[in-house]
């Protein structure tokens, strides 16, 4: 009976995480042909974009391209879809992960998207 009361607390706390979690996070997962001309990753169709949101996206963990930021690896479009270099798609076999953070104007998270992009053999 003494262990039922920390039972009780992880529960709630994994139950609390789950809930966080589910909300707004979407995966993705697009097989490309290396050698391809460009590739663009498309936002999906369950974010709606406010004025003042703030997109971030990565490439295996690191930022290439900050809305509203002047420095930027990569091309944005304007519905905020990253445009991918021919020179990011030549290796055949390479898996990169790229994942897209959305902020709303207060600076929360409000959207997470991650994109697991494979190059196959052309």
């Amino acid at each position: 009976m003494e262990h039922f009361p920390a039972f009780t607390v992880s529960l709630f706390l994994f139950a609390g995480f789950t809930a966080v979690f589910s909300a707004g996070q979407h995966v993705e997962t697009y097989n490309v042909e290396a050698g391809s001309k460009s590739f663009t990753l498309p936002l999906p169709t369950v974010y709606k974009a406010d004025p003042g949101d703030i997109l971030i996206w990565k490439r295996n963990g690191a930022v290439v391209n900050r809305s509203r930021s002047p420095i930027n690896m990569y091309t944005v479009s304007q519905s905020g879809a990253l445009e991918l270099p021919a020179e990011r798609l030549k290796v055949a076999g390479q898996v990169d992960v790229y994942t897209l953070e959305v902020f709303n104007k207060d600076g929360l998270l409000k959207f997470t998207m991650t994109s697991t992009l494979h190059l196959l053999v052309a």
